[in-house]
């Protein structure tokens, strides 16, 4: 008996990236049009997705992207993203929780503590995750706006 395991979302955006073609492909955002052209690629080493509104130290890891999607699975298949609060100043642990991507990536992947203030990275992570159809973004409904693991990445 031949079992098929789970594609990583890594390998979703690395092969999805790859048919696309380009060194550097201009995302969009669903809810509002970005201020200025925002472009993504993978790292020169690799090791995940650069941004060109992004410090060139920051690198979006593969890592992360997977975190994501799991987190928002664990939640059933919604996560805020938490955009205005990391803008607004907002503190992990206080107005930023882990169920939200501006939260979740600090804490989790990066070491900040709790009370630390944090770089909003949630637009950039769930555009890209988008552009790949593997989540939908959504309006706020009062609470922020949230994204939504589609329905064929719901396992994963």
């Amino acid at each position: 008996m031949l079992f098929m395991s789970k594609p990583s979302i890594a390998n979703i955006l690395k092969q999805k990236i790859e048919k696309y073609g380009s060194n550097h492909i201009q995302l969009c955002h669903s809810l509002r049009p970005l201020k200025r052209p925002t472009f993504f690629w993978v790292a020169h080493d690799g090791s995940g997705i650069k941004v060109n509104k992004l410090p060139a130290s920051q690198t979006l890891r593969w890592k992360m992207f997977e975190g994501i999607v799991k987190k928002a699975n664990s939640l059933g298949g919604q996560m805020y993203r938490g955009d205005s609060i990391a803008r607004s100043g907002g503190r992990l642990g206080e107005d930023l929780t882990e169920d939200m991507i501006d939260g979740f990536i600090p804490l989790q992947f990066e070491g900040a503590d709790y009370g630390d203030t944090v770089l909003s990275r949630s637009t950039y992570f769930s555009g890209i995750l988008e552009w790949a159809g593997i989540v939908t973004i959504h309006k706020s409904t009062g609470s922020g706006s949230y994204i939504t693991v589609n329905k064929e990445y719901r396992n994963i």
